[in-house]
């Protein structure tokens, strides 16, 4: 029978990743009883947060576990704002299991105000444990998250990622463009599409074979994730050396900067390969349809003149400039709500 270390072990192998929790407790002795039992049976805990988790400072805490890397996060029940700190958290990091530690009296506490337990699990909690509990019962605990985890990964990777790059890939791109272009045109956001494509990428695969030329694919697709707001932007590699990026609520001059965050450490790495990058921003059309291949349209367009330079460098689609302009002589307000009317 495999014991909890060993099974941590292999999932560690089978996902390349180390397996990482964040201990939000407040009570100082059950907090380095953890940490040390956790520790033992392999499992990192990462204490370099020294913040009370608030609702405030949510995303000072998100770019800290985005940064770490973690997976579980355990949390008491103290905080007053727990409740609808998880909720907010979930929105973003769904993937990431919490387990939230309670004591007993809070079965009272909910009876009395009406409520029910499985509100916590309507909320974003993924298991619950009550105080006073064995280790024994926390690593049962502790296992059935991390087989959810392990398994949610590995369909997901098959579904969503293109295996060698880790980024999404083309079919969940068609799945995802669509609604994504939707949602956009409903709450009146605007959308950017950037398309990018490798210059002397086929030359360098030639020459350097084809795990060197694997390699360099794996770079821009962690490279370009690095240069994105996770949670909020998509990253898909849509086909050979071409990838895309969804910005949302970015106009396409901001976009820019993304380019210039990705070519800056492109440069660093100094490989003999450039990216030519396509702008362009959403354009409400006659439907839904001919919305969201125009708008792929025009950045495959501005891609293709970008590459003629052979250098880093971004091509916004004239189009999405022209949009600009008509918004600055606010001409577009009650076109643009038309035009969804029409596409709902």
């Amino acid at each position: 029978k495999m014991n909890f270390s060993t099974y941590v072990k292999q999932i560690e192998k089978d996902l390349g990743k180390k397996i990482k929790i964040f201990l939000g407790i407040k009570d100082p002795f059950l907090k380095s009883l953890l940490s040390k039992y956790f520790k033992k049976v392999g499992i990192k805990v990462i204490e370099n947060f020294d913040k009370e988790i608030r609702l405030k400072d949510l995303n000072e805490f998100l770019e800290f576990i985005q940064k770490e890397k973690i997976q579980v996060i355990l949390i008491d029940s103290e905080n007053k704002e727990i409740s609808s700190w998880i909720e907010q958290f979930k929105k973003i990091y769904s993937e990431i299991k919490i387990l939230l530690i309670l004591e007993i009296k809070v079965l009272e506490y909910l009876y009395l105000k009406k409520g029910k337990l499985v509100d916590f699990f309507t909320l974003g909690v993924d298991d619950i444990i009550f105080k006073p509990f064995s280790l024994e019962e926390l690593q049962a605990r502790m296992l059935r998250l991390l087989k959810d985890y392990y398994l949610m990964k590995k369909i997901t990777s098959v579904l969503k990622e293109d295996p060698l790059t880790q980024v999404f890939n083309r079919r969940y791109f068609e799945e995802t463009i669509r609604e994504e272009v939707y949602r956009a045109l409903r709450q009146k956001y605007p959308l950017t599409l950037i398309m990018l494509d490798l210059n002397k990428f086929k030359w360098y695969n030639d020459n350097f074979g084809h795990q060197a030329g694997d390699e360099v694919l794996r770079k821009v697709g962690e490279l370009i994730k690095s240069c994105v707001r996770m949670g909020v932007d998509k990253v898909y590699r849509y086909g050979g050396d071409e990838f895309v990026i969804l910005l949302p609520n970015i106009v396409c001059e901001k976009a820019i900067d993304v380019m210039h965050r990705i070519f800056k450490k492109w440069d660093e790495l100094i490989y003999p390969i450039t990216i030519a990058a396509g702008i362009a921003q959403l354009i409400p059309m006659e439907s839904l349809e001919l919305t969201v291949s125009d708008l792929i349209k025009r950045a495959d367009l501005a891609m293709y003149e970008a590459k003629t330079k052979e250098t880093n460098y971004c091509k916004i689609d004239p189009k999405s400039i022209s949009l600009k302009e008509e918004k600055s002589e606010k001409k577009s307000e009650n076109l643009f709500k038309e035009e969804i009317d029409l596409l709902i």
